[in-house]
């Protein structure tokens, strides 16, 4: 796997949160495609607690799946960091890996809560609509002309 991160623009980060490096275009080093370094700022580098989903294109293998399909984030302290095993490592978190075309479990809640929330907006219209049907009709039944 290798990501297709053009530009800033690509990747995309869910939790307005995290304190990206501020007043800088060099927050996001994309320039080896078998890492993604995100600089945070140095003032306050602190990451709320919070879900963080970080969104990006990626180029699958166009022969076999790598043996080891294994995702790392690390957190470091110093930009020298390109490693999941430098020494200004803080902490390395190992993730699985996909497989072409699958759906990760987060993803697959994502799309569960988006159908739930769209069944709640159709019932609540539906709702609406008998509770304004039933006076009309209670009142077209007792009208005479």
């Amino acid at each position: 796997y290798e990501h297709r991160i053009r530009g800033p623009s690509e990747f995309k980060v869910s939790n307005p949160r995290l304190p990206l490096l501020k007043g800088a275009t060099d927050w996001l080093d994309v320039s080896q495609l078998d890492r993604i370094v995100v600089n945070l700022e140095p003032e306050d580098p602190m990451v709320a607690v919070g879900s963080y989903l970080f969104t990006f294109p990626v180029a699958l293998p166009l022969s076999s799946l790598p043996s080891v399909n294994l995702w790392r984030l690390s957190l470091c302290s110093a930009r020298s960091c390109v490693s999941p095993t430098d020494k200004e490592v803080l902490v390395s978190f190992p993730m699985a890996g996909f497989a072409p075309g699958e759906v990760s479990a987060l993803e697959q809640r994502r799309q569960e809560l988006a159908r739930e929330a769209d069944t709640r907006e159709e019932t609540a219209s539906a709702a609406l609509l008998c509770n304004w049907l039933v006076p009309l009709f209670a009142l077209l039944a007792t009208w005479r002309p």
